[in-house]
Protein backbone atom coordinates (compact mmCIF):
# COMPACT_ATOMS: atom_id res chain seq x y z
CA UNK A 1 0.00 0.00 0.00
CA UNK A 2 1.09 3.35 -0.99
CA UNK A 3 2.21 5.64 2.33
CA UNK A 4 0.33 8.46 2.60
CA UNK A 5 3.47 10.95 2.92
CA UNK A 6 5.48 11.74 0.36
CA UNK A 7 8.61 12.87 2.15
CA UNK A 8 10.09 15.88 1.23
CA UNK A 9 12.75 18.59 2.71
CA UNK A 10 12.07 21.51 0.11
CA UNK A 11 8.36 21.78 -0.06
CA UNK A 12 5.04 21.00 2.06
CA UNK A 13 3.08 17.96 1.45
CA UNK A 14 -0.89 18.31 2.58
CA UNK A 15 -3.06 15.36 2.86
CA UNK A 16 -6.84 15.48 3.71
CA UNK A 17 -7.25 14.65 7.66
CA UNK A 18 -9.81 11.88 7.75
CA UNK A 19 -11.80 11.77 10.44
CA UNK A 20 -12.66 13.45 13.62
CA UNK A 21 -9.82 14.06 15.80
CA UNK A 22 -10.31 13.93 19.77
CA UNK A 23 -8.67 14.63 22.31
CA UNK A 24 -9.65 12.80 25.05
CA UNK A 25 -9.97 13.82 28.90
CA UNK A 26 -6.66 14.54 30.26
CA UNK A 27 -7.83 17.27 32.31
CA UNK A 28 -6.11 18.13 35.94
CA UNK A 29 -6.78 16.49 38.84
CA UNK A 30 -9.19 18.86 40.49
CA UNK A 31 -8.85 21.17 43.15
CA UNK A 32 -7.27 18.52 45.56
CA UNK A 33 -3.83 19.34 43.16
CA UNK A 34 -1.53 21.65 44.21
CA UNK A 35 -1.90 24.34 41.06
CA UNK A 36 1.47 24.28 39.17
CA UNK A 37 0.67 27.56 36.88
CA UNK A 38 -2.10 28.63 34.25
CA UNK A 39 -2.67 26.78 30.56
CA UNK A 40 -0.19 29.62 29.97
CA UNK A 41 2.64 27.96 31.50
CA UNK A 42 4.30 24.54 30.43
CA UNK A 43 6.12 24.34 34.00
CA UNK A 44 7.13 20.74 34.32
CA UNK A 45 7.58 18.02 32.03
CA UNK A 46 5.05 17.07 29.66
CA UNK A 47 3.22 20.34 30.27
CA UNK A 48 0.68 22.02 32.52
CA UNK A 49 -1.49 18.34 32.72
CA UNK A 50 1.87 16.00 32.19
CA UNK A 51 0.48 14.84 28.74
CA UNK A 52 2.23 16.93 26.06
CA UNK A 53 -1.08 18.51 25.75
CA UNK A 54 -0.76 22.63 24.68
CA UNK A 55 -3.61 25.20 24.39
CA UNK A 56 -3.11 27.54 21.67
CA UNK A 57 -5.61 28.83 19.65
CA UNK A 58 -5.66 26.78 16.48
CA UNK A 59 -2.24 26.67 14.70
CA UNK A 60 -2.34 27.47 10.74
CA UNK A 61 0.25 26.17 8.41
CA UNK A 62 3.08 27.76 8.03
CA UNK A 63 5.82 28.66 4.65
CA UNK A 64 8.63 26.56 2.77
CA UNK A 65 10.77 29.03 4.50
CA UNK A 66 9.74 28.07 8.03
CA UNK A 67 7.76 29.72 10.83
CA UNK A 68 9.42 33.10 12.43
CA UNK A 69 12.60 32.58 14.69
CA UNK A 70 11.83 34.74 17.58
CA UNK A 71 15.86 33.97 18.66
CA UNK A 72 18.39 31.60 18.71
CA UNK A 73 21.26 30.70 20.63
CA UNK A 74 23.99 27.77 21.51
CA UNK A 75 23.78 25.68 24.19
CA UNK A 76 25.54 22.34 25.78
CA UNK A 77 24.74 18.90 25.94
CA UNK A 78 21.97 17.54 27.63
CA UNK A 79 17.92 16.35 26.40
CA UNK A 80 16.20 18.24 29.57
CA UNK A 81 13.36 19.90 28.12
CA UNK A 82 12.53 23.80 28.95
CA UNK A 83 9.99 24.62 31.61
CA UNK A 84 8.41 27.98 30.71
CA UNK A 85 6.61 29.88 33.54
CA UNK A 86 5.72 33.78 32.81
CA UNK A 87 8.23 35.20 30.85
CA UNK A 88 10.69 32.89 32.30
CA UNK A 89 12.72 29.84 30.37
CA UNK A 90 14.22 27.01 32.54
CA UNK A 91 16.15 23.98 31.70
CA UNK A 92 19.73 22.19 32.02
CA UNK A 93 22.96 21.52 30.29
CA UNK A 94 26.66 20.02 30.81
CA UNK A 95 29.94 21.33 30.22
CA UNK A 96 32.24 19.15 30.96
CA UNK A 97 32.32 17.57 34.02
CA UNK A 98 29.79 20.72 35.31
CA UNK A 99 26.02 21.03 35.61
CA UNK A 100 24.27 24.32 34.99
CA UNK A 101 20.96 25.10 35.38
CA UNK A 102 19.97 28.10 33.24
CA UNK A 103 17.18 30.72 33.66
CA UNK A 104 16.68 32.84 30.18
CA UNK A 105 14.16 35.39 28.86
CA UNK A 106 11.46 34.14 26.99
CA UNK A 107 11.11 37.11 24.56
CA UNK A 108 15.36 37.14 23.98
CA UNK A 109 16.66 33.77 25.12
CA UNK A 110 19.05 35.88 27.27
CA UNK A 111 20.83 34.18 30.27
CA UNK A 112 19.25 35.99 33.03
CA UNK A 113 21.02 33.53 35.79
CA UNK A 114 23.08 30.20 35.90
CA UNK A 115 23.31 27.77 38.90
CA UNK A 116 26.96 25.30 38.30
CA UNK A 117 28.20 22.46 39.78
CA UNK A 118 30.69 20.15 39.45
CA UNK A 119 29.09 17.25 38.08
CA UNK A 120 31.92 14.62 37.32
CA UNK A 121 30.59 11.50 35.27
CA UNK A 122 30.61 8.68 37.92
CA UNK A 123 32.62 4.50 37.22
CA UNK A 124 30.15 3.04 35.52
CA UNK A 125 28.33 5.32 33.57
CA UNK A 126 27.43 4.58 30.14
CA UNK A 127 26.94 7.82 28.38
CA UNK A 128 27.79 7.14 24.20
CA UNK A 129 24.22 8.28 23.81
CA UNK A 130 24.99 11.82 25.97
CA UNK A 131 25.26 12.30 29.25
CA UNK A 132 22.59 14.09 30.19
CA UNK A 133 21.39 16.41 31.76
CA UNK A 134 18.01 14.34 31.16
CA UNK A 135 16.00 15.40 33.61
CA UNK A 136 13.05 18.28 33.27
CA UNK A 137 12.85 21.23 35.88
CA UNK A 138 9.62 21.71 37.88
CA UNK A 139 8.65 25.53 38.82
CA UNK A 140 6.05 25.51 41.26
CA UNK A 141 5.18 28.35 44.16
CA UNK A 142 8.55 30.62 43.01
CA UNK A 143 10.54 27.65 43.48
CA UNK A 144 12.55 25.43 40.77
CA UNK A 145 13.97 21.72 41.65
CA UNK A 146 16.30 19.97 39.06
CA UNK A 147 17.81 17.04 39.06
CA UNK A 148 20.95 15.98 37.03
CA UNK A 149 22.80 13.19 35.46
CA UNK A 150 24.49 12.22 39.01
CA UNK A 151 21.24 12.10 40.92
CA UNK A 152 21.81 15.52 42.18
CA UNK A 153 18.43 17.19 43.23
CA UNK A 154 18.82 21.25 43.70
CA UNK A 155 15.79 23.42 44.93
CA UNK A 156 16.47 26.94 43.84
CA UNK A 157 14.25 29.85 43.81
CA UNK A 158 13.11 30.60 40.46
CA UNK A 159 13.55 34.62 40.24
CA UNK A 160 17.46 34.61 41.25
CA UNK A 161 18.98 31.27 41.23
CA UNK A 162 19.78 31.09 44.75
CA UNK A 163 19.84 27.63 46.27
CA UNK A 164 17.55 26.53 48.76
CA UNK A 165 18.58 23.42 49.43
CA UNK A 166 20.06 20.61 47.69
CA UNK A 167 20.41 16.37 47.94
CA UNK A 168 22.55 13.29 46.33
CA UNK A 169 20.09 10.80 45.87
CA UNK A 170 22.39 8.57 45.23
CA UNK A 171 25.05 9.32 47.94
CA UNK A 172 22.75 11.09 50.46
CA UNK A 173 20.05 9.25 49.97
CA UNK A 174 21.40 5.87 49.06
CA UNK A 175 19.18 5.54 45.36
CA UNK A 176 19.49 3.16 42.58
CA UNK A 177 22.47 3.93 40.10
CA UNK A 178 21.89 4.50 36.53
CA UNK A 179 24.04 3.48 33.98
CA UNK A 180 22.43 6.48 31.76
CA UNK A 181 22.46 8.62 34.21
CA UNK A 182 19.40 9.80 36.33
CA UNK A 183 16.35 10.91 33.97
CA UNK A 184 13.31 11.01 35.85
CA UNK A 185 11.69 14.66 35.82
CA UNK A 186 10.77 15.35 39.59
CA UNK A 187 6.37 16.09 40.52
CA UNK A 188 4.74 18.06 42.58
CA UNK A 189 1.35 17.30 45.29
CA UNK A 190 0.47 19.07 48.14
CA UNK A 191 3.49 20.96 49.31
CA UNK A 192 5.94 17.45 48.15
CA UNK A 193 8.24 16.82 45.52
CA UNK A 194 8.10 13.61 44.48
CA UNK A 195 11.16 11.81 42.74
CA UNK A 196 11.73 8.24 42.08
CA UNK A 197 15.11 6.63 43.97
CA UNK A 198 15.41 3.26 43.91
CA UNK A 199 16.04 0.59 46.87
CA UNK A 200 14.77 -1.62 49.63
CA UNK A 201 11.76 0.53 51.04
CA UNK A 202 12.42 3.69 49.37
CA UNK A 203 11.23 2.87 45.69
CA UNK A 204 9.81 6.72 45.49
CA UNK A 205 10.32 9.89 47.80
CA UNK A 206 8.40 12.77 48.62
CA UNK A 207 10.67 15.40 50.20
CA UNK A 208 8.80 18.67 51.68
CA UNK A 209 9.73 21.73 48.87
CA UNK A 210 10.67 24.06 51.47
CA UNK A 211 13.17 22.35 53.56
CA UNK A 212 13.71 19.65 51.55
CA UNK A 213 12.73 16.95 54.36
CA UNK A 214 12.13 13.72 53.74
CA UNK A 215 7.77 13.38 54.36
CA UNK A 216 7.53 10.01 53.39
CA UNK A 217 9.20 7.33 51.31
CA UNK A 218 8.39 3.78 50.74
CA UNK A 219 8.14 0.67 48.64
CA UNK A 220 10.99 -2.22 47.39
CA UNK A 221 11.06 -0.71 43.68
CA UNK A 222 14.61 -0.43 41.30
CA UNK A 223 14.03 2.44 39.81
CA UNK A 224 14.13 3.53 36.20
CA UNK A 225 14.28 7.13 33.91
CA UNK A 226 10.67 6.97 33.27
CA UNK A 227 8.57 10.31 34.90
CA UNK A 228 6.21 9.43 37.85
CA UNK A 229 2.87 11.30 36.97
CA UNK A 230 -0.89 11.66 38.86
CA UNK A 231 -4.11 9.84 37.69
CA UNK A 232 -7.62 10.13 39.10
CA UNK A 233 -9.01 6.49 39.53
CA UNK A 234 -12.98 7.00 40.56
CA UNK A 235 -12.26 9.94 42.93
CA UNK A 236 -8.50 9.00 44.53
CA UNK A 237 -5.26 10.56 43.10
CA UNK A 238 -3.14 8.35 42.44
CA UNK A 239 0.85 8.90 41.40
CA UNK A 240 1.81 6.33 39.16
CA UNK A 241 5.51 4.97 38.47
CA UNK A 242 6.75 2.99 35.55
CA UNK A 243 9.76 1.59 37.09
CA UNK A 244 12.07 -1.35 36.65
CA UNK A 245 10.33 -4.52 35.39
CA UNK A 246 6.52 -3.32 36.30
CA UNK A 247 4.02 -0.17 36.96
CA UNK A 248 3.14 0.77 40.14
CA UNK A 249 0.70 3.34 41.77
CA UNK A 250 1.11 5.01 45.16
CA UNK A 251 -0.84 7.04 47.32
CA UNK A 252 0.97 10.61 47.31
CA UNK A 253 -0.21 11.59 50.28
CA UNK A 254 2.01 9.10 52.61
CA UNK A 255 3.33 6.42 50.20
CA UNK A 256 1.23 3.14 50.64
CA UNK A 257 1.19 0.83 47.58
CA UNK A 258 -2.30 0.95 45.69
CA UNK A 259 -1.35 -1.11 43.18
CA UNK A 260 1.02 -2.70 41.17
CA UNK A 261 1.33 -4.81 37.29
CA UNK A 262 4.33 -6.48 36.48
CA UNK A 263 5.63 -4.96 32.96
CA UNK A 264 8.88 -7.35 32.39
CA UNK A 265 12.14 -6.17 29.94
CA UNK A 266 15.20 -7.60 28.95
CA UNK A 267 17.12 -4.71 30.12
CA UNK A 268 15.05 -3.56 33.64
CA UNK A 269 14.83 -0.11 31.88
CA UNK A 270 11.61 1.44 31.37
CA UNK A 271 11.56 4.95 29.85
CA UNK A 272 8.71 6.32 28.26
CA UNK A 273 5.99 8.06 30.35
CA UNK A 274 2.43 6.12 31.23
CA UNK A 275 -0.20 7.32 29.05
CA UNK A 276 -3.52 8.14 30.70
CA UNK A 277 -6.93 7.65 29.39
CA UNK A 278 -8.83 9.63 31.71
CA UNK A 279 -12.48 9.09 30.42
CA UNK A 280 -11.90 5.09 29.69
CA UNK A 281 -9.47 5.00 32.82
CA UNK A 282 -6.95 2.61 30.95
CA UNK A 283 -3.26 3.19 31.40
CA UNK A 284 -1.28 2.60 28.93
CA UNK A 285 2.82 1.87 29.24
CA UNK A 286 5.48 0.76 26.68
CA UNK A 287 8.90 -0.05 26.25
CA UNK A 288 11.95 -1.31 23.96
CA UNK A 289 13.92 -4.26 24.94
CA UNK A 290 11.42 -6.45 24.52
CA UNK A 291 8.93 -5.03 26.78
CA UNK A 292 5.90 -3.97 24.54
CA UNK A 293 2.79 -2.09 25.33
CA UNK A 294 -0.05 -2.73 27.65
CA UNK A 295 -2.88 -1.35 28.61
CA UNK A 296 -4.52 -2.23 32.55
CA UNK A 297 -7.96 -1.29 32.85
CA UNK A 298 -8.27 0.52 36.45
CA UNK A 299 -11.69 0.47 38.62
CA UNK A 300 -12.48 1.15 41.91
CA UNK A 301 -15.62 1.14 44.17
CA UNK A 302 -15.71 3.87 46.95
CA UNK A 303 -13.20 3.66 49.61
CA UNK A 304 -12.37 -0.25 48.05
CA UNK A 305 -8.98 -1.15 46.55
CA UNK A 306 -8.63 -0.50 42.90
CA UNK A 307 -8.91 -3.32 40.85
CA UNK A 308 -6.23 -3.81 37.42
CA UNK A 309 -7.86 -5.84 34.72
CA UNK A 310 -5.00 -6.28 32.18
CA UNK A 311 -7.03 -5.41 28.69
CA UNK A 312 -3.90 -6.66 26.02
CA UNK A 313 -0.71 -6.95 25.88
CA UNK A 314 1.89 -7.29 22.78
CA UNK A 315 4.98 -6.70 21.46
CA UNK A 316 4.47 -5.24 17.86
CA UNK A 317 4.50 -1.62 19.26
CA UNK A 318 7.14 -0.59 21.48
CA UNK A 319 8.14 3.20 22.83
CA UNK A 320 11.72 3.50 24.00
CA UNK A 321 12.63 6.86 24.76
CA UNK A 322 10.53 9.33 22.98
CA UNK A 323 6.88 10.09 23.99
CA UNK A 324 3.46 9.44 22.76
CA UNK A 325 0.36 11.16 22.35
CA UNK A 326 -3.08 10.12 23.03
CA UNK A 327 -5.95 11.55 20.68
CA UNK A 328 -9.15 9.66 21.00
CA UNK A 329 -8.84 5.94 21.62
CA UNK A 330 -5.33 5.67 19.70
CA UNK A 331 -2.09 6.24 21.05
CA UNK A 332 0.77 7.91 18.19
CA UNK A 333 4.04 7.35 19.28
CA UNK A 334 7.60 6.17 17.24
CA UNK A 335 8.12 2.68 17.99
CA UNK A 336 11.14 0.40 17.79
CA UNK A 337 14.79 1.42 18.79
CA UNK A 338 17.20 0.50 15.58
CA UNK A 339 14.30 0.72 13.07
CA UNK A 340 11.88 3.24 14.26
CA UNK A 341 8.50 3.10 12.68
CA UNK A 342 5.44 6.36 13.83
CA UNK A 343 2.70 4.01 14.92
CA UNK A 344 -0.90 4.24 15.38
CA UNK A 345 -2.33 1.76 18.04
CA UNK A 346 -5.54 1.21 19.50
CA UNK A 347 -5.64 1.86 23.55
CA UNK A 348 -9.01 -0.05 23.54
CA UNK A 349 -7.76 -3.35 22.06
CA UNK A 350 -3.91 -3.51 20.88
CA UNK A 351 -5.14 -3.17 17.14
CA UNK A 352 -2.21 -1.11 15.08
CA UNK A 353 -3.70 1.08 12.54
CA UNK A 354 -1.11 1.65 10.30
CA UNK A 355 2.66 1.78 9.93
CA UNK A 356 4.74 5.23 8.73
CA UNK A 357 8.28 4.51 7.57
CA UNK A 358 8.94 7.91 6.52
CA UNK A 359 8.80 10.20 9.59
CA UNK A 360 11.95 8.98 11.43
CA UNK A 361 12.12 9.22 15.37
CA UNK A 362 10.18 11.88 16.85
CA UNK A 363 8.91 13.40 19.75
CA UNK A 364 4.88 15.41 20.13
CA UNK A 365 2.98 18.09 20.88
CA UNK A 366 -0.71 17.91 20.76
CA UNK A 367 -1.68 21.25 19.91
CA UNK A 368 -5.56 21.62 19.39
CA UNK A 369 -6.51 19.54 16.62
CA UNK A 370 -2.94 19.52 15.54
CA UNK A 371 0.46 17.73 16.50
CA UNK A 372 4.02 19.20 16.04
CA UNK A 373 6.77 16.40 15.94
CA UNK A 374 10.56 17.37 16.08
CA UNK A 375 11.51 14.59 14.63
CA UNK A 376 15.50 13.73 15.81
CA UNK A 377 17.30 14.60 12.52
CA UNK A 378 16.03 18.02 13.49
CA UNK A 379 13.25 18.55 10.84
CA UNK A 380 9.70 20.07 12.63
CA UNK A 381 6.52 18.74 11.52
CA UNK A 382 2.91 20.39 11.83
CA UNK A 383 0.75 17.33 11.25
CA UNK A 384 -2.73 15.68 11.22
CA UNK A 385 -2.57 12.30 13.45
CA UNK A 386 -6.35 10.02 12.89
CA UNK A 387 -7.14 6.35 12.65
CA UNK A 388 -7.05 6.68 9.10
CA UNK A 389 -3.61 7.94 8.01
CA UNK A 390 -1.18 10.88 8.64
CA UNK A 391 -1.06 14.14 7.38
CA UNK A 392 1.94 16.77 7.18
CA UNK A 393 0.46 20.68 6.96
CA UNK A 394 3.90 22.07 6.93
CA UNK A 395 7.75 21.41 7.48
CA UNK A 396 10.95 23.10 8.14
CA UNK A 397 14.44 22.29 9.07
CA UNK A 398 14.95 23.28 12.63
CA UNK A 399 18.27 22.06 13.63
CA UNK A 400 20.68 19.88 11.62
CA UNK A 401 22.24 18.18 14.52
CA UNK A 402 20.76 15.31 16.89
CA UNK A 403 17.47 16.57 18.60
CA UNK A 404 15.90 14.42 21.22
CA UNK A 405 14.38 16.68 23.60
CA UNK A 406 10.45 17.01 23.27
CA UNK A 407 9.67 20.94 22.51
CA UNK A 408 7.89 23.08 24.43
CA UNK A 409 4.56 25.22 23.49
CA UNK A 410 3.04 28.07 25.55
CA UNK A 411 0.70 29.80 23.03
CA UNK A 412 1.59 29.93 19.82
CA UNK A 413 5.31 29.93 20.82
CA UNK A 414 7.48 26.87 20.47
CA UNK A 415 10.79 26.84 22.57
CA UNK A 416 13.19 23.75 21.03
CA UNK A 417 16.78 22.83 22.07
CA UNK A 418 19.03 20.15 21.39
CA UNK A 419 22.82 19.67 22.11
CA UNK A 420 24.28 22.24 20.12
CA UNK A 421 21.36 24.86 20.91
CA UNK A 422 17.98 26.50 22.05
CA UNK A 423 15.66 28.25 19.71
CA UNK A 424 12.42 30.30 19.91
CA UNK A 425 9.48 30.03 16.84
CA UNK A 426 6.76 32.43 16.32
CA UNK A 427 3.81 29.60 14.78
CA UNK A 428 1.40 30.86 12.61
CA UNK A 429 -2.88 30.91 14.18
CA UNK A 430 -5.55 30.13 11.29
Amino acid sequence: MMSAIQRSRSGVVSTPLIGCLLVAALGMLGAAAQTLASDADWPQWGGPGRDFVARPGPLGNWSPEGPRVLWRRSLGEGNSAISVVGSTLYTQYRQDDTEVVLAAATDTGQTLWEHRYAAPIVDGMMVGHGAGPHSTPLVIGGRLFTIGSTGRLHALRAVSGKVLWQLDLWGDLGGTFLRRGYGSSPIAWQGSVIVTLGGEGQGIVALDQASGKIRWKGQDLESSPSSPRLINVDGEVQLVAFVADEVVALSPDDGRLLWRHRHPSGAAYNISMPIWDAERQLLFVSSAYGGGSRVLHLTRQTEGPTQVDEVWHHSRFNMHFTNGVLLGDHVYASSGRSTVILQAVSILNGEVSWRERTIQRANFIVAGDRVLALEEDGRLLLMGLAPGYPSIYSQSQLFLSQSWTVPTLVGFRLYARNNDEMVALELPSR
